[in-house]
């Protein structure tokens, strides 16, 4: 190798370089992260759906299980204590039976009050779902349940707000660890051979 026809950088140069290989690291680390994170947020949506899911598999069971002979009978005092009793569960925004086409009973959680039924019906915030009463195999109402959505939209955003703040710290970290180490390690060294 002939020491006068090979080319050295400049020190200019070698800050340059140092950028490059920072800046090439850094984008390495900040797209493992960005592919972490969306998986994180999505894997807390999807825990999080199934978990209303199961909220509203158990709201429908007990409905079931309770309400045939309640409605059957037209016992409207019982009625009533079943579904005071399935909105205790604070997801549950209203709940109402309906025979024949009439309301028998319908009721809602206090901050959703002066909404109609129909609400929940054509709102992407909550899920809404039916079941047909059965006693002794002859169909005697129909129930249907309004669950909100808002659980899951508030653990999501919650979950992207942590995720994306510590990535960032992280990135702020390696970023500026590896501009000083390259520097400090690799590129100083390297001008001092040149001189």
């Amino acid at each position: 190798m002939n020491l006068e026809t090979t080319s050295y950088p400049l020190p200019g140069d070698t800050r340059n370089l140092s950028r490059r290989f920072s800046s090439a690291l850094s984008l390495v680390v900040i797209s493992i992260l960005l592919v972490f994170s969306v998986a994180a947020v999505l894997f807390n949506y999807y825990k999080l759906q199934k978990e209303l899911d199961k909220q509203l598999t158990e709201t429908l069971r007990l409905a079931e299980t309770s309400l045939p002979t309640a409605v059957w009978q037209m016992d409207y005092s019982s009625i009533e204590d079943i579904l005071g009793a399935i909105l205790i569960n604070d997801t549950i925004a209203a709940a109402r039976i309906y025979t024949e086409g009439s309301i028998v009973a319908e009721k809602m959680q206090s901050k959703y009050s002066d909404m109609e039924f129909a609400f929940f019906l054509n709102s992407h915030k909550f899920t809404v779902e039916s079941l047909a009463v059965w006693r002794m195999g002859e169909k005697v109402g129909v129930f249907e349940v309004a669950i909100s959505r808002a659980k899951v939209r508030q653990g999501v955003l919650v979950t992207i707000v942590i995720v994306l703040g510590l990535a960032v710290i992280l990135c702020m970290a390696i970023i500026v660890t590896s501009m000083l180490i390259t520097k400090k390690y690799i590129f100083t060294p390297l001008i001092r051979l040149e001189s």
